[in-house]
Parts: C-alpha cells; sequence; structure tokens
C-alpha cells in the first residue's frame, strides 16, 4: 500500500485498461449491430442475441471471478480474463456466421467477468481508506474514456473497414493491457482458501436462465411451456442459493455482506442504475441509426456527447465523494440519469440529433456520478480482505441488473414495433417505451439512494 494515496504510473495504466476493456463492449455493441445484423441477414431476435451475449456470460461467471481473485491474486485474474477478452474478440471478428459470432462474445463476457471485481479490489487495496476515491477517480477518469473512444472508434472501423475489424481492434487491445501488466504491475497476495464450485453452479445457473428465457421471449413474443420453465428453475435456484449460502463457510456470493446497511443500500442502487445506463447506452446508438438514420460512424459521433464528460467528471467525482460522502454525489448523479430518459422520451418522435442532444449530455453527468460514487461506498464500507468477494458480489448484481436491462428493454422495444408492424420490429413508438423503463429504474435507483446511504 502506497501511504501517500498514489497508485505506480503502471498500476494506475493496467487498472484504468481493465476499466476501459470492461466498459468497450457496452458501449461499441449497439454502434456494431445493425451493420453485422444487415450483413449476416440476422432476424430480430437473433440481433438480441449479439447485444445480450457479452452481458450474459459476464454476468454469470462475475460471482466466482471476484473469490478466484482473492484465491490466487487479482493480477494474476486481470491477466487471464484480458486474454480471454483478447480471444474472444478475435473469434467473433473471424466468424463465419451467427453461432460463432456469438460463442465468441460470450467467451470475451467471461473473461471481461474477471476484470471488474478484481481492478476494484486492486485499486482499494493500493492506497489507504481516505484516499479510495482520489484513486478510483484516476483510475475512472482513464478508464471511461472507452465511452469518448469506444463507440467513435467502432463506427469509423466499421463504416470504413467493417465489423469484423473493430471486433480486431478490441482483441489487440487487450493484448496491448496484457503486457502493461505482466511487465509493470507486480503480484497480489494469494490468501488462499477453498472455490465454492456448487455455489458458482447455483449462482450461474440461476442467472443464465433468467437471462435466455428473457431473450427467448423476444425470440417467441409470447410466455412458452419452455419460458415459463426456465423461469420457475431459476427462481429455484435462487431460492436454494439462499439457504446454501448460509452454511456454506466461503460461499461464492457472500449474501451476509448485504447485512452491512452502506454496502447493501449502494449496492441495490448500483444495480438500478446499471440498469438505466446499459440500455441507455445500447439503445440510443440504435435509435440514432434506425429512427435518425445516421452510420455506425455518425453514430459513434453523435454519442460523444454524452461521452466526452465522464473522463472528464470522473477524478472531481471521487474526490466529492471523499469530501462529502456518497450520498449527495450519488443523489445528483440519478437526477441527471432520470432527466436523461425523461428528456429522450419527449423527444424521441422528432427524429433528429439535435432534439436528442439534451438528454446525451445528461447521461453525461449521470453515468459519471452515480457509478464513481456508489462504488467508493460500497468499497470502502468492506474490510480489506473482503473487498474482492464483495467486489465480486456487488459486480455480478451490477451486470445482472446490466443484463437484464438490454434484455428486458430490448423485448419492450421490439414487441412495441412487432405491434406496430415496423420493418425489423424498430419503431419510436417502441424506443418511447424504452427509454421509459430506462426512466423508471432510474427513479428507483435515485429513491434507494435517499432511503439507505447515510446522510
Amino acid at each position: 500500500m502506497n501511504p501517500e494515496g498514489r497508485l505506480s504510473p503502471a498500476l494506475l495504466l493496467f487498472s484504468s485498461g481493465t476499466f476501459f476493456m470492461c466498459y468497450l463492449a457496452m458501449v461499441t455493441l449497439g454502434v456494431l449491430t445493425p451493420t453485422v445484423s444487415r450483413e449476416l441477414g440476422l432476424s430480430a431476435a437473433e440481433s438480441l442475441w449479439i447485444l445480450n451475449a457479452y452481458f450474459l456470460t459476464l454476468a454469470t461467471f462475475t460471482a466466482p471471478a471476484g473469490r478466484l481473485g482473492d484465491m490466487y491474486g487479482h493480477r494474476r485474474l486481470l491477466l487471464a480474463g484480458l486474454a480471454l477478452v483478447a480471444v474472444g474478440n478475435a473469434i467473433a471478428a473471424l466468424a463465419p456466421g451467427f453461432a460463432i459470432l456469438v460463442a465468441g462474445l460470450a467467451i470475451a463476457g467471461i473473461g471481461g467477468a474477471a476484470l471488474m471485481p478484481s481492478t476494484i479490489a486492486i485499486v482499494a487495496n493500493a492506497v489507504p481508506p481516505e484516499k479510495v476515491g482520489q484513486a478510483f477517480g484516476k483510475t475512472v477518469t482513464l478508464g471511461l474514456t472507452s465511452f469518448m473512444i469506444g463507440p467513435l472508434m467502432t463506427g469509423a472501423l466499421t463504416t470504413s473497414f467493417g465489423w469484423r475489424q473493430a471486433l480486431a481492434v478490441n482483441a489487440a487491445l487487450a493484448g496491448v493491457f496484457i503486457v502493461v501488466g505482466w511487465r509493470g504491475v507486480p503480484p497480489s497476495v494469494k490468501k488462499g482458501g477453498s472455490f465454492d464450485a456448487m455455489g458458482s453452479l447455483l449462482v450461474g445457473s440461476a442467472a443464465g436462465l433468467a437471462l435466455v428465457a428473457i431473450l427467448q421471449l423476444a425470440a417467441e413474443d409470447r410466455f412458452s411451456l419452455p419460458i415459463l420453465a426456465m423461469a420457475a428453475a431459476s427462481a429455484v435456484l435462487v431460492a436454494v442459493y439462499a439457504r446454501y449460502s448460509e452454511r456454506a463457510a466461503n460461499p461464492v456470493l457472500d449474501l451476509r455482506l448485504l447485512r452491512n446497511p452502506v454496502f447493501r443500500g449502494s449496492t441495490v442502487a448500483l444495480m438500478a442504475a446499471q440498469f438505466s445506463i446499459n440500455a441507455y447506452a445500447v439503445y440510443i446508438a440504435l435509435y440514432l441509426q434506425h429512427v435518425i438514420g445516421l452510420s455506425a460512424m455518425m453514430a459513434g459521433v453523435g454519442m460523444l456527447a454524452a461521452y466526452t464528460l465522464p473522463p472528464v467528471l470522473s477524478m472531481a467525482a471521487g474526490s466529492y465523494t471523499d469530501r462529502f460522502g456518497a450520498r449527495p454525489v450519488a443523489t445528483v448523479g440519478t437526477v441527471f440519469l432520470l432527466l436523461a430518459g425523461v428528456l429522450a422520451i419527449l423527444f424521441a418522435d422528432r427524429a433528429a440529433y439535435p432534439w436528442i442532444l439534451p438528454s446525451l449530455l445528461a447521461m453525461g453527468v449521470a453515468s459519471t456520478l452515480t457509478l464513481t460514487s456508489l462504488v467508493v461506498a460500497s468499497s470502502a464500507a468492506l474490510p480489506p480482505e473482503k473487498r474482492g468477494q464483495g467486489g465480486g458480489l456487488q459486480v455480478t448484481l451490477r451486470w445482472l441488473a446490466a443484463a437484464l436491462g438490454v434484455s428486458v428493454v430490448g423485448v419492450l422495444v421490439h414487441t412495441v414495433g412487432l405491434a406496430e408492424g415496423h420493418p425489423h420490429h424498430l419503431s419510436v413508438a417502441g424506443y418511447v417505451a424504452g427509454f421509459a423503463l430506462i426512466s423508471a429504474a432510474a427513479a428507483l435507483s435515485l429513491a434507494l439512494i435517499r432511503a439507505k446511504l447515510p446522510r
């Protein structure tokens, strides 16, 4: 631990790089998908799988990744995760068709699952508790440049060269950060212990079944018996795990951590916020292309309004959280999050970029203030030896909420479009319905922050 509260240049570059790669998929899949769907001749339901394959495995495997980081060292797990991100993107770039493409994105999601919890732990353990906010601010400042660079880079590559080349560049970037971590960051402490294989199976199966059921609902547009069976099985597995985790010595998701009121409040608020932020990131990119008619490259340029602000604001967000606490910073963030959704609802039917620009700007403020303050609050609430596992629990629930946001909003957008008989099941009314659900989740996050976080 550095008593001055500073991250070494190599650790700062490495930790921000892992944040960069984790968020890169979130902001680029929406830009890529229309071109991929058109070139491969995919149906609306298959397009949803392109959007969700990464998030499905990300949510499913984050829990065991957090525990493995505690056991074997967070640096080692981050390097392995980046390797899987590189391999997955390379497979997707070379995919001859839909099935291999989805498999590649799913592999990248498994790698992404290792990135967030171990990055949170490695940064939090590198500085004194009172300097965690500043350290996260620096890390997130650089990591969130993926929000600014990702859509523009992906749009330009897709328009000029093709979507395969855009995925290949993602793979190459992961390789660069592997070299940085391997050469410049010392190994993390290994704490040992046992791995909860049964708990991992229960959690992964429950999350996977729930998300597949939602995606299948979009494909069939009705509640068939298999969909109901998957949903019921997921609910049963959740109940079984809840009982199991109470008796297990080292459960993969230690639900007992949720007894800490600050950790619980910030984590649940993060889930609602992440639902909104991820769904917005994906469907605003699709809206810019399907409704306004922008090319992939111009959609990436258009999204800069939302994603230029996060790198600028994240440093201040961390410092303000250290100084004033998470509650006021997160409150302001979620107010802007709600505003972004409401503005999108009000002006979606104008089908012109200047009318949607205020919503994009509001989202740029919202994503930075909300995520930075709540991540700092939840990490600081736990002792150092529990931060890896706590990060695994928090990030598992966050990414599950993110996957649910992308899939549930996608089902709503496509269902409304189908009811209107719109080509490709995409219509202005469908996007308005999606933005309304995004706004509702933002309002829930705001209410939780006001009710659960300490003054």
